[in-house]
Formats: structure tokens, sequence, C-alpha cells
């Protein structure tokens, strides 16, 4: 019986020896995969500070601006230092850290939840992050890394000579020693608690539901995760494929080859927390609440919106006021031409909303004055400005459309960095006039007054018991029909 039992033990310590030979691959795959994966969305984050920046705001957080670039350089240089094993635990230590700071400040519902509805929390954002941040921070990064190089050029003590054949030593043949069968246990608890932590990666897709919607010649593919959702996954299918048909009616092309799509389910009701951005060609994140209604998604205009940003070149942070100007001008007026909206609505809400784009008390052009008034309603008021011109000086022949879609075919989509002088230059000669280039230096570095109500009459356009109504004999009525009429 005791020759069994040690030719069992005997069996059991060389299996598990072999096994620990895959500690280092596994730590190094670990590292690079999901290190990678945070470094792109650092990276992500670097190029959109100004979305980051709204998103913190809406958070509350302090110093919302220093924080967005504190996180994303965070993350950037974390995720790379990860991939590499440099300074490895530490840098899965601050990665913990900032990952369950992700979760108290932007997914605390799903933090709650760990232990009434653990798919919520698997489901967030941060989760496979921290998951991987603590596998290393727990276990090392093992022999295949930066960290280990230096500790053998510098002559001092690694902490991967536990691995391989070094962690057993054999006392006499048939017995382990008390050290060996220590490490073995030891070991054998790391690769189980280790794989434990990997497999509970998937089920954070246990109630996750693919889909692919086809745009013009375009694909999209959508995960939806989190919670069950009131509307079906059909109805959820119709409302990405209208918000993708509004931006071809007014393009004529879908922006971009492919687009991954991630819907996120969070408990309420309503469509919230749009982001888009250029990485993997392409990708949109946005939350659909679980009790949202097929009329919540009827009516909703932010993925149309997340979709538009895709068709402009990517800005540098002080131009951010284009990309969401012109995602707040054209969607409403994208949909209108997919025979998604009506014209009535849409000029009601811009003689309601343009003021709030109109320059106040010091402001010092868009450049330069950052607020959400001028940052969204003043790129937009500069979007309908040049639209009306362009078509004044075209006689209507052509118009910021026109313009918009002559950036997008020579390129200038979001997948693509351009200064914004070069956009500009772009649309100009796609419509032969030069208005927007000298729009830009009119309002760029100073406030530029503008009589709104005056263009109101001028487009017959007034306000009456909460709905628009039209006067087809004013001056630029000719205008206001074209701009929302859709193109052949």
């Amino acid at each position: 019986m005791s020759s069994l039992i040690n030719k069992l033990t005997n069996l059991h310590d060389r299996f598990f020896a072999l096994v620990s030979l895959l500690q280092s691959p596994f730590l190094l795959l670990v590292r690079l995969y999901w290190g990678w994966q945070l470094a792109q969305s650092g990276w992500g984050k670097l190029h959109n500070l100004g979305k980051v920046t709204d998103f913190f705001t809406s958070l509350n957080l302090p110093m919302p601006a220093q924080m967005a670039v504190f996180i994303s350089c965070v993350e950037f240089f974390g995720g790379l230092f990860l991939a590499i094993g440099l300074f490895s635990r530490m840098t899965a230590l601050v990665l913990t850290i900032n990952m369950i700071m992700a979760y108290v400040t932007a997914d605390r519902e799903a933090l709650f939840s760990i232990i009434s509805d653990p798919d919520k929390f698997y489901a967030a954002a941060p989760y496979v992050f921290l998951i991987a941040s603590l596998i290393i921070l727990i276990f090392g990064p093992g022999k295949f890394c930066v960290d280990y190089l230096l500790r053998r050029f510098a002559h001092l003590p690694t902490t991967a000579t536990t691995e391989g054949r070094n962690l057993y030593t054999v006392s006499r043949p048939g017995r382990s020693s008390v050290t060996g069968t220590g490490c073995a246990n030891s070991f054998y608890l790391q690769v189980c608690f280790s794989f434990f932590l990997l497999l509970s990666i998937p089920q954070r897709l246990r109630g996750e539901t693919n889909f692919t919607v086809e745009a013009a010649s375009a694909k999209i593919d959508a995960t939806v995760t989190g919670d069950a959702l009131k509307v079906s996954d059909s109805r959820l299918k119709q409302w990405v494929q209208k918000a993708a048909d509004a931006v071809v009616a007014y393009y004529g092309r879908y922006p971009v080859p492919h687009l991954t799509l991630q819907i996120r389910s969070f408990e309420g009701k309503g469509v919230r927390g749009g982001q888009t951005f250029p990485r993997d060609g392409g990708f949109i994140r946005i939350a659909v609440g679980s009790q949202t209604s097929e009329d919540d998604l009827n009516s909703d205009w932010m993925l149309a919106h997340e979709m538009v940003h895709l068709t402009f070149p990517n800005m540098q942070d002080e131009h951010h006021w284009i990309e969401e100007g012109i995602a707040t001008y054209i969607e409403p007026i994208a949909r209108i031409q997919a025979g998604q909206f009506s014209a009535s609505r849409m000029w009601f809400e811009l003689v309601r909303d343009m003021p709030k784009g109109l320059p106040q008390s010091g402001d010092q052009g868009l450049d330069h004055t950052h607020t959400w008034g001028r940052t969204y309603w003043g790129g937009a008021l500069f979007c309908f400005l040049a639209d009306l011109e362009i078509r004044k000086q075209t006689q209507n022949k052509n118009g910021l459309q026109d313009a918009l879609r002559g950036i997008l075919n020579a390129g200038g989509s979001m997948l693509n960095d351009w200064p914004i002088e070069k956009a500009l230059q772009t649309g100009d000669r796609a419509v032969g006039v030069e208005v927007l280039a000298k729009l830009y230096e009119e309002m760029r570095d100073r406030p530029m007054p503008v009589d709104l109500d005056s263009l109101w009459k001028q487009l017959g356009i007034r306000v009456e018991n909460g709905a628009a109504q039209f006067n087809d004999e004013a001056a630029l009525a000719a205008i206001r029909n074209a701009i929302t009429t859709p193109r052949t």
C-alpha cells in the first residue's frame, strides 16, 4: 500500500512538474493579449480626449479634463508595460486600482451586483482588465518578460526560478522532499486559481447575443451583453439598421467597411453613453436600458449621432467642436432623408436649441471655448451657417452634404487623422466654392455674432404652439427645403 502511494505521489509530482512549464507561457499570453487590448483602449481615449472629458464630466468627476489625460495615459502606457513585462507587478497594481475605480465611478450598479447578479458584474467593461491585472499582480509576469531579463543582467535573484524542473527536488527515489511537495501544492493552487479566473471570463458572455447588419457594402457586427432587454433581438437589429440607413442616406455610403458595435444593457430605460472610437476599423459602445421599449428605440437619435462621427477625420482636441457639431447638425437631417424623422420637428428643435451655440461673454472662438454649448451647438451653428452659404453661392445646387461627402470620399473618415485645414479645404473643393475655410477663419479665434431670428425669418420658419410653421414664400424657403430633401 505504501509503495502504491509513493508511486502515485511521484506520478503526481512529475505530472505537475510538466504542468509548471506552462506557467510562463500562460502568463505571457495573459500579458500580451490583455495588455495590448488595454493599450488600444488608452490610445483611443488619447485621440478622443474631448469625448472622454465629456463622459467624465457626466460622472461628476473632479478635474475631468486632467483626469481624462491621466486615465488615458495609465491605460496606454500601463497596457504596454504589462504586455512587455516591464515593472510588471507595480503596473498590475496601478491597473488593478484603476479598474476598481472604473467600477466605482462608471459601473457602480454592476459592482454592487457582484453577489445578487454576477452576470451584470462580469458584463461590465473593466472586468476582464481587472482579472488580467490581478493575475499578474498575484503570480508575477513569468520568465518571458523584460523584468526577468533586467534581473538576470543585474545579477539579482529572479522570482521565476521555481518553474519547471527547478520546482521539485527529490530526496530519494519514489519520495518527494517536503520542499518539493510544498512547491507542487503551491503551484497547483496557482494553476487552479488562474484557470478559474480565466474560465470566469466567458461567464461575461453567457448573456451575450450577436447579430450582423449590412449597410450598403459595409458590415456591422453587434454584440449585446448584460441583462435581458425588454425589446426583442429582431427589434434591436432594426434599430441598428435604421441608424445605419440614415447615415447611408446622407453620405451615399457607409463610412467604414466594418464596424464593431458593443451594446451593453443597464437597469433602466432609454439609450445613453454612446462613444465612438477609430480602433479596430471603427468601434462604437452604447448602452440600452433593460426596460427600453420599441417606442424608445424609434425615437432614439444617439446611435445615428455616433455613426455620423465615423464620417469625418479624427481631429485634435481643440477642434473637437467640429466633430460634435457635424454629428449634432447632420443626425436629424440624415434621419429625415431616410424617412425616419419629420422636417417640421427638426426645424422646431433647431430653433429651440441653436441659441445654445451662440458665443457668450468671454468667448474666445470655437477653438478656444470648450463649453458644452459651444462644442455641440457652436459646432452645429458652424455647420448650419456653412450649409446656407454654400447653397447661396452655388444657387442651391450644392450644400454642406456635398462637402462632407467629398471629405469622406477623399479618405476623410474617423480612421484617419487630418488637420482641420485639410478637411475644410477638401470640402470646399468638392462644392467648388471657398466657404468652410473662410468661415473657420472667422469663428476659430473670436466670437462671431449671428442673428438667428433673421435667419429663421429668411428661411420661412416660425414656431407657434410648440411646432414649426413654414412660409414657402420666404427668401430662403427653397434652401430650407433642399437641406432636408433626399439626394438622388
